[in-house]
């Protein structure tokens, strides 16, 4: 069963090439940039994805597609640069897919379609962000992929991962994980929200599931692990997995957000401080059916 997925050499891209290299025929595309030998995956070098035209070759040998590769975290594009590389490139990659008898394409979206805070647990049917440019791409690129699919016979899928909780993690984990390898006291013990995260582990498994059984096509599905965390245990973990040791001291809230705010920071306090907590009991259920049903 051959796959391909585009930005195979990023931290999701790497870590699920390992984990399905062993059942599947893969091949990759991946920035120039970015080139490091795998054994036993077909690479294809696509140097920036919105001027990419090979995707017939890069589509050989495949049946089903995984769609990771965007902008996000280190970049910081244009607008333009986003529509043509979250959108454009994906409108030909489309095309080519129904031009090579695609059976499935899987689409990584993000969970902060919804927002990157609410007071209320977010599912599927909650409302969508407006008015930042790299989110709308986003949606915009899940009704690309929606309605494209929908008049082919390409079965689609969309998931909406929620913030990739590891040691490794890109983004603000890993400034995090830089500051606690460094700084082993935080002034977050007045901090008490609720943000959902997610496993590596968990985010392979539902990957794999799609590609496995048809049982998901057709859908969207935020994905989180069941409990959410605070600030202090997400820095509990990354101290836990650093092998160091941590201590949580009291600082008014109120200042922290305003020196945040001061420092230019709101997205950031948006993401550390306040709550976002996903119901991703759509895709726990198809989870859990298609585990009893291999008992």
């Amino acid at each position: 069963m051959g796959v391909l997925i585009t930005g195979g050499n990023g931290f999701i891209g790497k870590k699920l090439v390992d984990y399905l290299v062993k059942g599947f025929s893969i091949s990759i595309t991946q920035r120039e940039s970015e080139i490091t030998s795998q054994d036993a995956v077909k690479s294809v070098v696509t140097g920036d994805l919105s001027e990419f035209a090979q995707w017939d070759s890069a589509l050989k040998g495949c049946t089903q597609v995984v769609h990771l590769a965007s902008f996000a975290h280190k970049h910081a594009p244009a607008i333009q640069e986003l529509e043509q590389t979250n959108i454009s490139a994906l409108k030909d990659l489309l095309v080519a897919c129904k031009n090579n008898n695609i059976k499935k394409f899987i689409y990584f979206s993000t969970a902060y379609v919804h927002g990157k805070f609410a007071n209320l647990d977010v599912n599927e049917n909650s409302s969508l962000i407006e008015g930042e440019p790299h989110l709308q791409t986003r949606i915009t690129a899940e009704d690309l992929v929606k309605n494209f699919c929908s008049g082919s016979d390409i079965n689609y899928i969309i998931i909406r991962p929620t913030l990739v909780l590891s040691h490794d993690a890109p983004g603000n984990i890993r400034t995090l994980a830089k500051l606690v390898s460094k700084v082993h006291a935080f002034p977050f013990k007045a901090i008490s929200n609720q943000r959902s995260y997610l496993s590596v582990e968990k985010l392979l498994r539902f990957t794999k599931l799609c590609l496995m059984t048809d049982k998901a096509n057709g859908g969207t599905y935020l994905l989180a692990d069941e409990k959410a965390l605070s600030l202090q245990q997400v820095l509990n973990y990354l101290a836990a997995s650093q092998k160091v040791n941590i201590r949580q001291f009291y600082f008014p809230e109120v200042l922290l957000r305003l020196g945040l705010r001061v420092l230019g920071q709101k997205e950031r306090e948006n993401v550390l401080l306040d709550n976002f907590v996903v119901d991703s009991s759509k895709a726990d259920k198809l989870l859990t059916e298609i585990n009893m049903g291999r008992r």
